[in-house]
């Protein structure tokens, strides 16, 4: 007896609701088909296929009609990023969540050789695939440091140290913000002290520039042998990412960015070397992304109206984006004439529409309120201030922070 079939054919018999299409199974094959112990069971997955759409079109048979049309936002975004940085005045922030009104209020508006389009994308999360004193272990182990001591001191921000920078020796630092594990390595030994060439009773007035000996350095394959071994310890597959690497005075530079069907994400992880090839820093994230809901997106003409909303803006990788060309216009000295002087104050600022002319799908990065990190599907518009990108789900789906309120100078 072929199982499947006969399952199938029962759950079409025993479904009432005959003119809805059955709900679509998207299950993650290699997740189910993997056991604990990595091996794949290629019998038991299928039948875990089979029983688990099993019991979600029965549920569904059973309950599809009394099921709410909106079952609320998927996350709300935090209002703790643009809001509070918005909101600052003279390094504190503002009371009332209010912010000082700009001299230049920018207008986004679709222009005419923008194209409208849309798109389908899956919305992501990021997140710790171990615990956090199990992941500083193994990165202490990878740096060659002793086992990670847990640090209390602060009851609101617990993270593992290993090493001790006080004395100049390596040290490693790794915490755990929301659903996002990080860490950073730091050598203090490899900051190379530079010769002092000429000096007075104040101290040294020029110094002998160290550059790079190159034939100190990592070779290229060195650089990313070392990423490639950091990532396994991460928590990466080697599809996962792409290496690069850089020379300059300074020494040598490794990049390890997240790919996701070929698209660079906002996520990524350094490393450098100095002028004689002596690791300083590391720094990066460990985890993995998990599919949470596919989405078809709003239009790109639709999506322009959020540039003017500052709490749909998400961050893209930055080989992504465009910055505006310098104008060569710089602010004036300050002389004895208009030292002191205030701007004209005024009730309204001037505004200038700027007209989003390109558009491109990309997934964004944001964080929501409760610290978690998110990678949204949206858009990166073109204008002649550089790129502004801007979430695309539809409305509803991710619940919005409370707008901050301009104050007029």
């Amino acid at each position: 007896m072929n199982v499947e079939k006969d399952l199938e054919e029962r759950l079409r018999q025993a479904n009432p609701v005959t003119d809805q299409q059955a709900p679509q199974v998207d299950l993650n094959l290699n997740r189910i088909m993997r056991t604990g112990s990595g091996n794949i069971r290629p019998r038991f997955a299928k039948w875990q296929i089979a029983t688990s759409a099993a019991a979600l079109l029965i549920g569904a048979a059973v309950v599809s009609t009394s099921l709410p049309v909106d079952n609320g936002p998927l996350f709300s975004l935090s209002g703790t990023g643009a809001a509070k940085s918005l909101a600052t005045t003279n390094g504190s922030a503002a009371e009332d969540s209010r912010m000082i009104m700009p001299m230049v209020n920018y207008e986004y508006f679709a222009g005419s050789e923008l194209a409208d389009f849309d798109f389908s994308e899956t919305i992501y999360q990021f997140k710790a695939s171990q615990p956090i004193e199990e992941a500083a272990t193994e990165l202490a182990k990878f740096f060659n440091l002793s086992e990670p001591q847990v640090n209390k001191t602060d009851p609101n921000f617990v993270f593992y140290q290993s090493g001790n920078y006080e004395n100049g020796k390596p040290y490693l630092n790794v915490n755990q913000f929301g659903s996002v594990l990080s860490f950073d390595y730091s050598d203090p030994s490899s900051y190379l002290q530079p010769d002092c060439l000429k000096s007075d009773e104040f101290g040294c007035l020029e110094f002998k520039e160290i550059k790079a000996d190159k034939s100190k350095l990592p070779t290229e394959a060195e650089a990313v042998d070392f990423m490639n071994s950091l990532a396994k310890v991460q928590g990466f597959n080697e599809n996962d990412y792409r290496v690069t690497t850089s020379v300059d005075d300074w020494g040598m530079r490794a990049s390890l960015t997240l790919h996701l069907n070929n698209q660079p994400l906002p996520l990524e992880t350094s490393a450098q070397w100095n002028q004689v090839g002596q690791l300083s820093y590391v720094y990066g994230v460990a985890g993995e992304l998990v599919e949470v809901k596919k989405i078809q997106s709003i239009s790109s003409t639709d999506a322009a109206l959020r540039a003017n909303d500052y709490r749909w803006y998400g961050s893209a990788h930055q080989s992504l984006i465009s910055y505006p060309e310098f104008s060569g216009e710089v602010m004036p000295f300050a002389t004895e004439a208009n030292a002191g002087s205030e701007p004209a104050s005024t009730d309204k600022p001037e505004t200038k529409r700027i007209a989003l002319t390109g558009a491109k799908a990309a997934l964004l990065m944001v964080y929501a309120s409760n610290s978690e990190m998110w990678l949204v599907p949206g858009f990166i518009f073109d204008s002649e201030l550089g790129s502004v990108s801007v979430l695309a789900t539809p409305d509803g789906l991710i619940e919005l922070p409370e707008p901050v309120t301009p104050m007029v100078r």
